[in-house]
């Protein structure tokens, strides 16, 4: 019985990694919203494998608080750094003490998804020829020998169209046994928690989309079409055969056919090239930005103006009660108050946004009422500075006075 694996994708530079996804390391990678080592560790709970070992020649500090030590599948993980493996006899001995003398350990080498069961593992026959050793593919491991069955199937994602390819075929083979993130689903249409899908959107199936998805009004989504987790469409954009990763924003009317969208960066996967968007905004127009007269900081001084009396006279009572409604002031935002007067001076925003770098009263992320990472608000603002109105300002004000009043 095997219940040992190691996997050990780097046999070599995956070259699309660095040059199109900035080093991320291949584990994190999203592979149909789920990280590619998260996929690992479900085929290998799926074989009944009790302790994995995943090497990693690009070590990642979140993914390894997300993975911990196995808990979430029921087996033992060690993740960590370590070289490129260009032969297996090597990495053979190198994990001597994690494969033990006696046992078989199964190895998958390279950027490799398998399709293998346990009734696989009775079909390796020992290798004679060690230039055979250094190929992608399913291996056994002994102490002293090395195993290997050509005929087992794998996904390769050893390329970007090995990759991009690799997404679609999970979401649309259920042969594979791949496990798809824990989504409603009807008719090939996936949708994680908190999407929200604004009027006169088009869906044809195969799409997911991820947690916490916004796609605007007017945008149309023809499968097969993968919406990662945290992503912002605004409206009338048009995807064909196309994967937004997550935490992308992507403005107006733009329209995207066999594309990768990974944060501010646009890769055309028939080619292999890729543009990076300069401004703040993958969008194709930006004039409403630019314009040199900013009549919403007018509406922003105005309410800021509405706020600091009533807050100057809660802060007045409370110092003159000697702190005695410091619990009530504090729920009032009276702490806002010296950056309401830098308002007043146009030497603050009232409300955060990304192209001025001013310091705030209030962000927009804080009005959703969640507590979201870095990446949430730097999307946020995003979408904020984008959609900015008369109305939104006013909603993300009484929002963000309403959710500190909510706070005992």
């Amino acid at each position: 019985m095997i219940t040992k694996a190691i996997i050990a994708p780097y046999i070599d530079e995956i070259k699309y990694l660095n040059d199109l996804f900035m080093s991320s390391s291949f584990y994190s990678l999203p592979l149909v919203d789920k990280t590619i080592a998260e996929h690992y560790l479900d085929r290998c709970s799926f074989l009944k494998i009790d302790n994995v070992q995943l090497l990693d020649y690009e070590y990642n500090t979140s993914l390894a608080e997300t993975i911990g030590s196995g808990e979430k599948w029921g087996i033992t993980v060690s993740y960590h750094g370590d070289s490129i493996q260009k032969d297996i006899g090597s990495l053979q001995k190198k994990n001597l003490s994690f494969m033990g003398e006696d046992e078989r350990t199964l190895l998958i080498y390279g950027a490799i998804l398998p399709l293998i069961t346990t009734d696989d593992f009775k079909n390796f026959t020992e290798v004679i020829d060690n230039d055979k050793c250094s190929l992608p593919g399913i291996y056994m491991l002994s102490a002293k020998k090395i195993y290997y069955n050509p005929k087992l199937e794998y996904i390769s994602l050893a390329s970007l169209d090995d990759f991009f390819d690799a997404n679609f075929r999970l979401l649309q083979d259920p042969s594979t046994q791949y496990i798809l993130p824990n989504y409603s689903s009807e008719s090939g249409i996936y949708i994680g928690r908190n999407c929200g899908i604004l009027p006169n959107v088009t869906i044809t199936p195969s799409i997911l989309l991820g947690d916490n998805a916004l796609i605007g009004r007017n945008c149309e989504l023809y499968g097969p079409v993968i919406i990662g987790n945290n992503v912002i469409i605004n409206q009338n954009n048009i995807f064909h055969h196309s994967i937004v990763m997550p935490y992308s924003f992507i403005g107006n009317n733009m329209e995207f056919r066999n594309k990768i969208i990974y944060f501010s960066r646009i890769i055309d996967v028939p080619t292999g090239t890729y543009i990076d968007i300069i401004e703040k905004h993958v969008t194709q127009n930006l004039s409403r930005l630019k314009t040199k007269f900013d009549f919403f900081k007018i509406w922003e001084y105005l309410l800021a103006l509405f706020l600091i009396f009533p807050l100057a006279g809660i802060f007045v009572i409370d110092k003159l009660t000697f702190s005695k409604l410091h619990s009530f002031a504090k729920r009032c935002s009276v702490e806002t108050l010296p950056i309401l007067w830098k308002v007043l001076k146009f030497q603050a925003d009232l409300i955060l946004r990304e192209s001025t770098e001013k310091e705030a009263a209030f962000t927009y992320s804080k009005s959703l009422g969640n507590q979201p990472n870095k990446y949430q608000i730097n999307i946020d603002n995003k979408y904020y500075e984008y959609n900015r109105n008369c109305s939104l300002i006013f909603l993300t004000v009484v929002r963000n006075i309403f959710h500190r009043w909510s706070k005992k």
